[in-house]
């Protein structure tokens, strides 16, 4: 036993560097020593979902609750290549399953949040927001929050949870573009120039945010940056072109 916890720790070692091959390889040694290791299909399962081989990492998650049907963190790594695979139901099937075997399983919420947000968004909010009070430190949960409550129009709220996001470390250019709307919707215009620059910054071709930016500058009465951020706006998507102020 003492061999193959040693064996697993350096399959996880070898699967967090990227050489997955070598984790795979130790793995299947211990599968082949001891069949009823249930972390083994976990473990692929989890390499299998960075590798993005969906179909794969439902099968070792299902091969992982087989051999142990109470493990609520297979059922939620299920969930997850179900959601990728397109099966919501059973995304969500999993995802609840996950929740009766640990109601603080706040991924699990997370991932029921995201396949209700596809139909039911107050649903989606309430799951999301029982993640947060479990793990207010998650960004991509933050993100997605933020998001869903800017699609509601719920613009301070939108701007809380992007932020959050944002301060957790979470550098992607459409959440700052987004964040700025929220900003720019609640009268905090200078928060919101600061915001779209973060995100010209991260992708200069996001014409979105230089249109927004434009905008902003122009609520400022700074004409000049203002048509700068127009112009920009305009040579990189000429369905802006027509709202550039003449």
């Amino acid at each position: 036993k003492i061999a193959e916890f040693n064996s697993i720790l350096r399959a996880e070692d070898a699967f967090h560097a990227g050489n997955n091959e070598t984790g795979r390889k130790l793995l299947s040694e211990i599968t082949a020593s001891d069949p009823s290791m249930y972390i083994v299909p976990f473990l692929l399962g989890e390499a299998s979902l960075q590798e993005q081989k969906w179909q794969e990492a439902a099968a070792d998650f299902k091969r992982c609750l087989e051999l142990n049907p109470n493990f609520d963190q297979a059922m939620t790594g299920l969930s997850r290549a179900l959601i990728y695979i397109g099966d919501d139901t059973g995304a969500k099937q999993w995802a609840q399953n996950a929740l009766r075997q640990n109601p603080q399983n706040y991924h699990a919420l997370h991932q029921l949040g995201f396949v209700e947000s596809k139909t039911d968004k107050q649903a989606a909010i309430a799951d999301y927001e029982k993640a947060v009070a479990i793990q207010g430190n998650f960004a991509i949960l933050r993100r997605d929050l933020g998001m869903l409550y800017f699609q509601q129009q719920n613009y301070p709220k939108a701007a809380e949870h992007l932020a959050k996001a944002a301060e957790l470390g979470l550098n992607e250019a459409f959440l700052f573009n987004f964040l700025g709307v929220s900003y720019s919707r609640t009268d905090r215009l200078q928060k919101a120039v600061t915001s779209y620059k973060r995100a010209i910054e991260l992708d200069p071709s996001l014409a979105e945010a230089h249109l927004n930016l434009g905008y902003a500058y122009q609520r400022l009465n700074q004409s000049i940056a203002s048509k700068r951020e127009y112009g920009k706006a305009c040579k990189l998507q000429q369905k802006y072109c027509e709202l550039v102020p003449r």
